[in-house]
């Protein structure tokens, strides 16, 4: 009687959801490798337990299921979400900003810095303190993405608390926020993952574009979409048709380029990929695909069904205004196909053909997705290593 208690005691405790901060990890290095996809993978198709690496199963019902490898494409794409660097330019009045840096490390600690420029004149909600150089420690909650952290900056009328906190991005291309309070001023605005130099929250006016090299237009067979110039990597180029009923955020009548595109083959077991837009702005759509196929090698020449079935492809388009990531919204293939023009040890080019995407619900946070749309695509670039 004793040990079927115990038994079961074991059974619920390796039932319960992993609380990982890096879905893939096996190894816990804040990253995650080929082999640690192909060990999910392996999980996934049934041949190795969910215990050879928990992490996968963040759903903790001892399985491995295809929206739990996507989200672990994505951290072996775009990085363990909640670590790395992250950047905020926040308007505090009379034209001036501050800008904000933070370092997230992997185990929860965070430092960071921050720099404000003196307003020329006491306008109207301007910031009087000038802070050249501040440095900043506090933690990160690594499950969540909620930070905290302070200082204090010396002003002639003695020292003024700095207090800065709020929620990191997950990924590359969506906003996170931030609340800054100097003394009993306080600023808020959108923190971006990386170390650029974000625009101020206020500024409106967007930045030339760079020139760069356009891949050529025979990369991709002329009845599908040409990639665009890519900024990162690859890219992915997308047009949207048959729209029915749908509440995309993005006028899809327009197509676009995605030339942030990373694309990697898992050796013998399939393949995967994302991308986001070059440059995001204040009031801007944030706008990204996904894809991962885990059935079988490809190579030159590979047909790979889309759907929702195993065995097949899947390809995902999402989309949330700037303002407010947690209105995230999503579209999955039904059906269409993922063809590989040409692949190699280092480049990878390919489309996508008639993909007929409907609502993904996991995908929605807020108000769900409606509609459905074709989209096709082309893309090209390096393969990740």
């Amino acid at each position: 009687m004793r040990r079927a208690a115990i038994l079961t005691m074991v059974r619920a405790l390796a039932a319960t959801p992993t609380e990982a901060a890096c879905p893939g990890d096996c190894s816990g290095d804040v990253a995650v490798t080929v082999n640690e996809l192909i060990t999910g993978v392996n999980i996934a198709l049934g041949n190795a337990a969910a215990a050879q690496c928990a992490v996968f199963d963040t759903s903790g019902d001892g399985q491995v299921t295809v929206n739990e490898l996507v989200a672990a494409v994505s951290s072996a794409l775009n990085g363990c979400p909640f670590t790395g660097e992250y950047a905020a330019r926040l308007d505090v009045g009379d034209g001036e900003s501050a800008l904000l840096r933070i370092q997230a490390a992997p185990d929860g600690t965070a430092t960071g810095t921050l720099s404000v420029g003196a307003a020329p004149a006491a306008g109207t909600g301007a910031l009087r303190i000038e802070i050249p150089l501040l440095n900043l420690t506090g933690t990160i909650d690594l499950d969540s993405g909620a930070f905290h952290l302070s200082g204090t900056v010396e002003s002639a009328e003695g020292p003024v608390p700095v207090d800065v906190s709020g929620l990191l991005p997950d990924r590359p291309g969506i906003t996170g926020t931030v609340d800054l309070d100097i003394g009993a001023e306080r600023f808020a605005g959108p923190i971006v993952a990386g170390n650029g130099n974000p625009t101020p929250t206020r500024t409106a006016t967007r930045p030339a574009a760079t020139p760069t090299s356009t891949p050529s237009p025979t990369s991709i067979p002329a009845s599908f979409p040409t990639p665009g110039a890519s900024c990162e990597g690859g890219s992915i180029s997308l047009v949207f048709s048959a729209l029915s009923g749908v509440n995309s955020f993005a006028d899809l009548s327009q197509g676009v380029n995605l030339g942030k595109s990373n694309f990697r083959v898992i050796p013998g077991t399939g393949f995967g990929g994302g991308g986001i837009a070059c440059t995001l702005q204040a009031g801007d759509v944030l706008r990204r695909v996904q894809f991962v196929y885990i059935s079988g090698p490809v190579s030159t020449g590979t047909v790979i069904p889309l759907g929702r079935e195993r065995g097949k492809g899947t390809f995902d388009y999402l989309e949330a205004p700037a303002t407010n990531p947690l209105a995230t919204r999503g579209w999955r293939s039904d059906s269409g196909s993922l063809v590989i023009d040409a692949i190699d040890g280092s480049t990878v080019r390919f489309h996508v053909s008639g993909a007929v995407m409907s609502p993904e619900p996991s995908f929605s946070f807020q108000q769900p997705a409606t509609g459905t749309f074709v989209l096709d695509a082309g893309a090209e670039g390096p393969l990740a290593q």
